[in-house]
This record gives C-alpha cells, structure tokens and sequence, in this order.
C-alpha cells in the first residue's frame, strides 16, 4: 500500500526526542552473617593457615580499603553458630540471629568494632553449620533495617566455609528461604513480604556447588 509523505512517521529521526539522566548508585548497607563454626579452624590446604586466619585477613583488607572508605557503606556484623551447641535451642531459631553482634553503621566507625570482634571469637570457634537459622535471622534483620532505611539499599552477606549441618539441612528449602525474601513475597519464611533484601554468599574453601545455588536464588 501506498505511504502518505505527508504524514509524521514517529520512527523517522525528526519526531524523536532523548531524556539525560545522571545516574547515581544507591548507598549501601550490609549486614554480614560470618560462619564461626569449629570447621573455620580447618587449614587451608598446603598451608599453615586456618581458614579463620583468611577470613581475618579479608576483613583488615576490606575496612582499611581506600575504594570502600571512598563508597562509605555502612556495615553490620553477626557470628553463626550462635552457641556451638546443638542442643541450645536458641541455636536454631533465626530470632537469635536477627540481633547483630555489630549494629549497621558507617564502616569508618564499624570497620574497627567488626575486626575486632573477628579478632576476639577466635578464641571460641565451635560447633555445627546452622545456615537456615542464620540466614533467615539476618534476612529478618536487614528486612528490618531497609524499612527504616529506604533510600539505602540494604543486603545480606553471608560468609561460610561449610555446608549447613543443623537446623533445616535441606537445600532446597533454603533455597526457598532466600527466594522469598529476594522477591518480596510472603511465604513460609519471609511473613512480612516487602521489602525484598538480595543475599550474597561468600565462600571459604569450599564446594562451590551448594553454595552456588543458594546464592542464585537470593
């Protein structure tokens, strides 16, 4: 059929119009759920060095970081296994671990609290994995603390070097946990629904398979 010249076309380049828009990253808040398991003591193959070792020397890296000074996050810190008893029935309710050992605040200020408690609980590493626990403590937590923060975005970082070993151990239901809580909606873990917090895992020494795939999903 024939075309109309006559008519605007809002494909051709005349009718088009651009916007600019500057953008800027969110702040950012994270409240790390650190693994203080008796495994942490483990050595890291063909070393001399305990696997909590590392993990000290990662935290003293990332505070005196002049990159993340720069950014000033703000950033909380809480220790799972809460007991390192399995018997404690605290051990396992995720209310223990929505109350952080380090509150949420400016890494300027926390940084040294947070390497300093890394640096105290190596005297009491112990016990089991509970990461179902812990994770829905801290996603509880952060879900929390983004109500009361909302032009920050807050997130969970959940540093381990094991697989869960109490509480739920089923991966797929943890799995599960961190999807609810990384979309928003109320289900058999997260019964508040909104806001949706994301979690990011961190592994220590280990299978990267387990780890992986609760990472995907939150």
């Amino acid at each position: 059929s024939a075309v109309d010249a006559g008519t605007p076309n809002a494909d051709a380049g005349a009718q088009c119009a651009g916007v600019g828009i500057e953008l800027e990253s969110t702040p950012l808040d994270m409240y790390v759920m650190m693994d203080r398991t008796d495994s942490m003591l483990n050595l890291i193959s063909g070393t001399t060095i305990s696997r909590w070792q590392v993990l000290q020397s990662g935290v003293q890296s990332f505070i005196t970081d002049p990159d993340v000074l720069q950014k000033a996050p703000r950033v909380g810190l809480g220790f799972f296994g809460a007991t390192g008893n399995p018997n404690d029935p605290t051990e396992c309710d995720p209310a223990t671990y929505a109350i952080p050992k380090i509150e949420i605040e400016a890494i300027a200020t926390s940084g040294p609290k947070i390497l300093d408690a890394v640096q105290k609980e190596a005297a009491y590493l112990g016990g089991q994995t509970p990461w179902s626990a812990s994770l829905q403590g801290a996603l509880m937590h952060a879900q929390d603390w983004q109500m009361a923060n909302p032009t920050r975005m807050t997130i969970v970082v959940f540093v381990t070097d094991g697989y869960p070993t109490e509480c739920n151990t089923d991966v797929s239901q943890i799995q599960e946990l961190v999807g609810e809580f990384y979309t928003g909606v109320t289900g058999t873990y997260n019964t508040r629904g909104k806001p949706g917090i994301r979690t990011y895992i961190i592994g220590v020494a280990v299978d990267q398979f387990n780890v992986n795939a609760v990472a995907q999903a939150g």
